[in-house]
């Protein structure tokens, strides 16, 4: 087994976890509760804020400037969600559970109390990764956001969206690109990708159709040879409505460049499958100018940290050598990645939202 990234320093692949530990682990928590569901909680329409509510969480460590910098985000949501709008705030301390007890809210969805729609904003530091991703197995929809203390990029963010809101919507346009280097990236490239994009061969039903013609999105594909950096900026510039990339991540240690700027930008087919990948090979953060817009846009990322990187590496290992070799990704201290902080923070226009990894793929 091949995960999804690439060693910054070496060009090698990054070392794959104890797959029998991390099965063991897995059976170990026991089976998800039968009622559990990622989507939205039967009989609530997922595009009426009024019914699924709208929350705001707040991290300790953001300040008043950032929180005024969101102004525009909060007023759109606080029209749309109405009565359902929430403030709310976290504590470091708090887990998943103890948080939504402190706001009367049980296992199940109920967005008088904890909105469905739940926006998180604060560093990984006061808002930890791990209680994100609980509450997200709850079954609310969470997302985040944490610009640092870069208050300019959080009132980017927020004029995105209200300029999004009021503006046409974005053409129904989709974009794939992956890449194809070995078996990790054959895998994404041949079996999601490719059959995202062009669905089942000799199709006869319509679940085995693209699944963007299934709902009226016209395709932008680009894989495999033509999977390559330029390729890649030329599809941004268009700013489809949802697009998705499939390829390895970089796993950088300190020695071989600055962890925050590059851990989990994203490797071109421009590299050839072996060596160090430099620059022109890799599409991170600061690749993307003032020019770009991607305004109205929502994009996945399946790529090795390619939202976040946490503290420390929580898989398994067959030995302590394994894990100290693997270490050198986790610095302790946990962060976004630079990229998808730039693509929702563009000046001329930045995204919607991002799905992505947080940690390995």
């Amino acid at each position: 087994m091949n995960v999804m990234g690439i060693d910054a320093g070496s060009g090698q692949p990054l070392r794959a976890p104890d797959l029998a530990g991390l099965a063991a682990a897995i059976v170990a928590n026991g089976k998800p509760k039968a009622t559990q569901a990622m989507g939205v909680p039967a009989g609530m329409p997922p595009n009426r804020l009024e019914k699924t509510g709208w929350a705001v969480v707040w991290g300790e460590d953001v300040s008043p400037d950032i929180k005024a910098a969101l102004a525009p985000l909060l007023a759109v949501r606080r029209e749309e969600a109405g009565k359902l709008f929430k403030e709310l705030t976290w504590s470091p301390a708090d887990s998943a559970r103890s948080w939504l007890k402190l706001q009367f809210a049980g296992d199940t969805v109920d967005p008088r109390k904890v909105p469905y729609y739940t926006l998180l904003v604060g560093s990984p530091q006061s808002i930890p990764f791990e209680r994100q991703c609980e509450l997200a197995a709850t079954g609310y929809a969470v997302g985040r956001l944490d610009f640092g203390s870069d208050v300019a990029a959080y009132a980017r963010y927020a004029e995105g969206v209200r300029a999004a809101a009021a503006a046409r919507p974005s053409p129904r346009k989709i974009g794939f690109w992956a890449t194809r280097h070995d078996a990790a990236t054959i895998a994404s490239h041949d079996a999601f990708a490719l059959h995202l994009a062009y669905g089942e061969k000799d199709a006869t039903e319509p679940w085995q159709k693209p699944a963007g013609a299934l709902h009226g999105f016209v395709p932008d594909v680009r894989l495999n040879g033509d999977a390559k950096k330029t390729e890649l900026l030329g599809l941004l510039r268009q700013a489809p409505a949802l697009w998705v990339t499939a390829s390895h991540g970089i796993g950088v240690a300190p020695t071989d460049g600055d962890p925050k700027q590059l851990q989990g930008a994203l490797l071109t087919q421009d590299w050839p499958g072996m060596g160090v990948p430099v620059a022109d090979q890799l599409l991170a953060g600061a690749d993307l100018g003032s020019g770009q817009n991607l305004l109205g846009s929502i994009g996945l990322l399946m790529a090795c940290f390619g939202a976040g990187t946490p503290g420390a590496d929580n898989f398994p290992w067959a030995s302590q050598e394994e894990r100290a070799k693997s270490s050198a990704y986790y610095a302790g201290s946990p962060f976004v990645a630079a990229l998808p902080q730039r693509m929702l923070s563009l000046e001329s226009g930045p995204a919607l939202g991002l799905v992505a990894h947080v940690d390995r793929a």
